[in-house]
């Protein structure tokens, strides 16, 4: 997908989460996720993958907005993850096993590989 077409496609998940976010109550995440992947490969012709990417880029943008803080990339690694909280200036480790403790937890299923 082209920057401009990954930008539209952004947009467009965007203003669905805004119309249709409220109904799913982040119950049901994936399902929210995957509802508004198939209204942008219906709507814009994409494919499925680039449409699941860019409804998940969507809604991690609108939710990063909610917090002061960011994952730290320089320090993470492909079995942990480092987050910096802004608010306070301190670091948070996240291991492999929390990260997929936190998704099992979540509940739901998976998503698509």
């Amino acid at each position: 997908m082209t920057h401009p077409d990954l930008d539209l496609a952004l947009h467009a998940a965007v203003r669905w989460y805004g119309r249709h976010q409220a109904q799913y109550l982040h119950r049901d995440r994936m399902r929210m996720v995957d509802t508004c992947a198939r209204h942008l490969t219906e709507q814009m012709q994409l494919p499925a993958r680039q449409a699941q990417r860019a409804a998940q880029l969507a809604l991690a943008d609108i939710e990063a907005g909610k917090v002061q803080g960011f994952i730290d990339i320089d320090r993470s690694t492909s079995r942990m993850l480092v987050l910096h909280d802004v608010r306070t200036g301190c670091a948070h480790m996240l291991t492999l096993p929390e990260l997929f403790a936190l998704v099992h937890a979540r509940g739901g299923p998976p998503a698509p590989c």
